[in-house]
């Protein structure tokens, strides 16, 4: 899956909606793709850096609310 159509797939969720409303400076900044060999599991997760905050706000796949990194 490429990074464009997990963008895409998140603009779609309310939860991004809502938080694009809240952060309309808010930019994509980094993408990553976890693969944990032991425990057979992966992780992806977007990454949105909030100017004004001078934060991080992390969503995790499947998207739901974002966590926010100081």
């Amino acid at each position: 899956m490429k990074i464009s159509e997990l963008i895409k797939e998140l603009e779609e969720t309310e939860s991004y909606k809502k938080f694009k409303s809240e952060n309309p400076a808010t930019f994509f900044t980094a993408g990553f793709f976890v693969l944990d060999l032991v425990s057979k599991t992966e992780k992806i997760q977007l990454d949105f850096f909030l100017p004004k905050q001078n934060k991080i706000a992390a969503f995790e796949y499947p998207f739901k609310e974002p966590k926010i990194h100081e």
